[in-house]
């Protein structure tokens, strides 16, 4: 009985989830009603309140989710100092994840531009860039340089995401690669 509830919540919630990002293409995430998440899911009111108290509640459940998996693709990225081809084959397991969940990215990045989701986004890339891109920055640069790696880089990623992924992700990967790596190093050693 308990796994059957937790695969009906699940569903439930997936529903609502998927409800959800299809009223955020026609309208701000603020007019979304729980009439319509409910309407659109085939689900009842009463239902609604078992698992969220308001429409927000799904929204911030699907950024969480988004974040959690971009936080699970990039943990393992390689830096600088570390063979650049496993540094590649962590930030295509990114590129994955953002592909295999292209609606979400597109919603949030896009159609619905979402900030509070480029925003957080945009923490966990900083976060794990500026530990895995390991090199002897001076501090009043390290932020900033990684701020304007970050930007660029979610820039990229919505234009691709906005382009239906036309340009292969291994290009897309090789591109962002290069030109981080290629910032920092001028920024750190400009003589070479």
């Amino acid at each position: 009985m308990n796994i059957k509830d937790n695969q009906r919540s699940r569903l439930t919630k997936m529903l609502f989830k998927q409800s959800y990002l299809s009223l955020m293409k026609e309208k701000p995430t603020g007019k979304i009603t729980v009439k319509e998440l409910c309407e659109l899911s085939e689900v009842n009111r009463s239902t609604f309140y078992l698992h969220y108290s308001e429409p927000n509640d799904v929204l911030i459940e699907l950024e969480d989710e988004a974040i959690a998996g971009v936080k699970e693709s990039l943990c393992a990225i390689g830096g600088l100092n570390e063979d650049s081809d496993s540094a590649k084959k962590y930030l295509m397991s990114f590129l994955r994840y953002v592909q295999q969940h292209g609606e979400i990215f597109r919603t949030f990045l896009i159609e619905n531009s979402d900030p509070h989701f480029r925003r957080k986004l945009q923490k966990v890339a900083l976060d794990m860039t500026s530990s895995a891109f390991r090199v002897e920055m001076p501090p009043e640069l390290s932020r900033t340089v990684y701020l304007f790696i970050v930007s660029g880089s979610i820039e990229v990623l919505s234009d691709w995401v906005l382009s239906d992924f036309a340009m292969p992700e291994k290009d897309v990967c090789s591109l962002l690669y290069r030109m981080c790596e290629g910032g920092i190093r001028q920024i750190c050693f400009p003589e070479r």
